[in-house]
């Protein structure tokens, strides 16, 4: 049976994880997020990880069925665009999931961060077994997912439901995005 590869892209770590079928994980890295660095420097720098990820689980592709990537804030996840980072300013409107295919020749599914991790929470963790449930991460950002019926709501046009994106003080500082 093959296992996956999970990588988890912050505002100030980037981790990347094995996954035997079993839902054990054979071997995790992590490295510091580089915000100033352009998507092509951090795109290689993820592929370089990715490559000794699979070093150290002593895996090869053959093993591995694909690669699922979660990114903060909104992303076109049917076509695998990152559309807005606030935290990785050079990264916002650039396609990640076909280049790192072509990479790696395997399937890549990416999914903003909290979808991600309520994803794995409904596969393997805290909502196995749930058709619904909701997340709240507090990390760099704030950021929320939610699952009905089994699955991610992505709401609207698919920006899922930017539970991070709500004004605390109605006076307070503008967001990000404007």
């Amino acid at each position: 049976m093959k296992g996956a590869i999970g990588i988890d892209i912050g505002g100030t770590k980037t981790a990347f994880g094995a996954v035997a079928p079993d839902g054990r994980i054979v071997a995790q890295r992590t490295i510091a997020t580089q915000p100033e660095d352009s998507f092509e420097a951090g795109f290689q720098l993820i592929t370089d990880e990715v490559e000794q990820l699979l070093s150290d689980a002593d895996w090869q592709l053959a093993d591995v069925s694909g690669i699922g990537v979660g990114c903060p804030g909104p992303v076109d996840y049917e076509r695998g665009i990152i559309l807005s980072v606030y935290t990785l300013p050079g990264w916002s409107n650039h396609a990640f999931a076909t280049p790192l295919s072509e990479q790696f020749g395997l399937p890549v599914r990416l999914e903003n961060d909290a979808n991600a991790a309520l994803l794995g929470e409904a596969i393997a963790g805290a909502a196995q077994g749930s058709k619904s449930a909701v997340m709240l991460t507090l990390g760099t950002g704030v950021g929320g997912a939610v699952l009905l019926d089994g699955r991610i709501y992505h709401g609207a046009g698919g920006a899922h439901p930017e539970l991070g994106h709500i004004p605390v003080l109605p006076d307070g500082p503008e967001c990000y995005c404007g």
